[in-house]
């Protein structure tokens, strides 16, 4: 005898697939979306621990002072951009020939609370030690849902907490 052979899928069973790959993903984005964030969130809380770093270790190496100034001077709270300014003339003024980098934070991460003296800055001098009259603090990382303190010590090391 002669056999009829399938050409395709029935409507069922392409219901069924459809139906499984739906709730497939109704429970992976939701958790995807949570692991980005945590992704985002600690780049953002190590980038701010990196630049932090990476000034004082510019100005030791290049023998100049170099201050990382948080916000719009001078901000205290919900900080979202910063920026790492070398002082090649040793002014403590912004002067056009001087490396500044400008940095925003990652999505929802900001700096919750800045608690540095002075109010708004980190600054290190040429031996990466705290410039006279400055003494670190710590800054508050965070976002919806996470958070982590940064601290500066007056010798200036940098820490996660």
């Amino acid at each position: 005898g002669w056999k009829q052979m399938s050409r395709g899928f029935s409507l069922v069973e392409l219901m069924v697939v459809t139906l499984i790959v739906g709730l497939l993903l109704a429970i992976g984005v939701p958790g995807f979306s949570r692991y980005r964030q945590t992704l985002e969130y600690g780049r953002g809380r190590q980038q701010v621990v990196l630049d932090l770093m990476a000034a004082r270790q510019s100005a030791i190496t290049r023998h100049v002072p170099v201050a990382v100034v948080f916000g719009t001077p001078p901000a205290v709270s919900d900080i979202r951009t910063y920026a790492t300014h070398i002082d090649l003339d040793a002014d403590g003024v912004r002067d056009a020939n001087e490396p500044v980098t400008n940095r925003t934070l990652p999505g929802a991460v900001r700096i919750e609370a800045a608690a540095l003296t002075p109010v708004d800055s980190v600054r290190f001098d040429t031996s990466g030690l705290l410039a006279p009259g400055t003494s670190g603090g710590r800054l508050i990382v965070s976002d919806a849902s996470r958070r982590d303190t940064v601290e500066v010590s007056m010798t200036g090391m940098v820490y996660r907490r």
